[in-house]
């Protein structure tokens, strides 16, 4: 089977079209990943302290 040939106008158009097509399905599914939100609260029993008193001293713990 002989597939006929596009002149190279042609191509240029098919290849920008294709190129538009998945560049446009690319931002829509970029576009749906939405942050998560947790609506619920970290039960007390499994928070760390601030500070904890221990036989070395007195232990500070920042950043979590």
């Amino acid at each position: 089977m002989i597939l006929p040939q596009t002149s190279r106008a042609g191509r240029g158009v098919t290849r920008r079209l294709e190129s538009s097509l998945f560049m446009v399905l690319g931002l829509l599914v970029a576009s749906t990943a939405v942050a998560q939100t947790y609506k619920t609260d970290i039960p007390p029993a499994i928070m760390t302290p601030d500070s904890l008193e221990t036989r070395l001293g007195t232990l500070r713990f920042t950043d979590g």
